[in-house]
């Protein structure tokens, strides 16, 4: 299989553009991709059997099997298993806030159905609901939509709208905020409503 030279440049990158076994980099030398496993003995052209060598080395190696790891591979293995623990972290993260979404969502349909028990929210005013709750504490969200139920109790469209155009007014307001600020938020209400 021919490697193409998009998989060559991400081998490169990978290795930080030097020699796995000589450490030395362009200009002074040319890369060229090695097998770890030679294909001679079986071994396969995928990512993971690839590394980056210089063309002395290489020539060198010829179809040689490696006798012990190269720095530069073990060095690549940690940092695989750094890149996916943050990715498994991202992604544990991400549904944390779904799930706050969710719930978030779900307690605010319920103050609005528990006053207008034969309406609730559809799904424009609920994607409503998740943009703010991305900018402001659910708390908060509460308190304004009670102010607005009690204000607005013989309306529940008023009611509605209100609430609508007090949180659009809240976060208007915190866009100007730094995002460190706007960060806060959001992880503060995640340790809130654990």
């Amino acid at each position: 299989m021919a490697i193409t030279k998009t998989l060559r440049f991400e081998v490169f990158r990978r290795d930080g553009f030097r020699c796995a076994y000589c450490g030395q980099a362009p200009p002074t030398v040319i890369l060229e991709i090695d097998h770890v496993n030679p294909k001679v003995n079986g071994g396969e052209d995928s990512v993971n059997n690839y590394l980056t060598a210089c063309y002395s080395c290489n020539h060198g190696k010829k179809g040689k099997p490696l006798d012990k790891i190269p720095p530069q591979l073990i060095k690549n293995l940690e940092d695989m298993k750094k890149e996916e623990k943050q990715l498994y972290d991202y992604q544990k993260w991400i549904k944390k806030i779904e799930r706050r979404e969710r719930k978030a969502t779900k307690t605010l349909n319920e103050i609005y159905e528990k006053h207008f028990p034969t309406w609730k929210f559809n799904d424009t005013g609920n994607e409503q609901i998740s943009k703010f709750l991305k900018m402001l504490p659910l708390y908060e969200m509460e308190t304004i939509l009670k102010s607005s139920i009690s204000k607005f109790a013989h309306s529940h469209s008023d009611a509605a709208f209100h609430f609508c155009a007090a949180c659009w007014q809240k976060t208007e307001k915190i866009r100007n905020w730094s995002p460190t600020k706007k960060s806060f938020i959001l992880y503060k209400e995640l340790i809130r409503n654990k």
